[in-house]
């Protein structure tokens, strides 16, 4: 805790390194970062130095930070066996994913995000899920009213996400590209064209969660049958002796 944030007289927690926390009263502050407390528990009470940075909250939260901390632990647990890390591709798309919402404050840090539950029941209805994804059981909500889940709920929320607005998503990407291309044409800029082929596998995952991928493979089939039909017509004039038209036909393909 900041010394600014420590009361005289108030019971706190305190853990230093290395020892179990313990209940202390504040007393004063002796110098900047550093007050005597007195260890209630002790007995006759003992009175000490201790740093602020020591003292963890007030006593009347130390139940509820332990549990938070528990909560924490488990959570860590699952975002360190299924983390990619910050500069893979996976995890640059769902940050990017959910750049695009619109949503302020989306901090993803070390694997795990953290949201208002107002703001998580946004998204979640945006990306069309009833509920915050929670496979592993380990999202909870912490004693300041944030809710906190692993990197596996925000990659599942992004994929949602992706699929239920694909416009916002292809939108925001699109940008970033375009962004990066035309600033990399800049003398000097080879740093920025590195980031830009970094960022490639990234763009490509969250297109593909957009549907992207799909949207070109059914034009490109829907392209292919209407040349059938019109190859199909060109035949079928000549064999009925209208030369001229399935000549004209074929002009119009080329771009004549």
């Amino acid at each position: 805790m900041l010394s600014r944030d420590i009361t005289p007289g108030v019971a706190f927690m305190v853990r230093e390194p290395g020892s179990p926390h313990r209940k202390v009263k504040a007393i004063e502050r002796v110098r900047a970062g550093k007050w005597r407390v007195e260890f209630v528990d002790e007995e006759p009470p003992l009175t000490d130095y201790v740093k602020a940075a020591h003292i963890v909250c007030p006593w009347r939260e130390h139940h509820a930070l332990l549990r938070d901390e528990g909560r924490m632990k488990q959570l860590s647990a699952v975002t360190r066996t299924l983390w990619p890390g910050a500069d893979h591709p996976t995890d640059r798309a769902v940050s990017w994913v959910l750049e695009s919402t619109g949503e302020p404050d989306l901090p993803q840090s070390r694997g795990y995000l953290i949201l208002a539950p107002d703001a998580w029941v946004r998204l979640c209805e945006r990306a069309g899920l009833a509920e915050i994804p929670d496979e592993y059981r380990v999202v909870f909500t912490d004693r300041h009213g944030l809710t906190i889940a692993p990197w596996t709920s925000a990659l599942e929320l992004a994929k949602s996400f992706a699929t239920a607005e694909p416009e916002t998503v292809l939108r925001h990407i699109d940008e970033c590209e375009r962004t990066l291309n035309l600033e990399s044409l800049d003398p000097g800029s080879s740093s920025l064209l590195r980031i830009l082929e970094a960022y490639r596998p990234g763009f490509a995952l969250v297109r593909s969660w957009a549907g992207f991928d799909e949207a070109l493979r059914a034009k490109d089939g829907e392209i292919k049958r209407l040349r059938y039909i019109v190859d199909r017509t060109i035949v079928e004039l000549r064999h009925s002796g209208a030369e001229s038209s399935a000549r004209q036909i074929e002009r119009l393909l080329r771009g004549g």
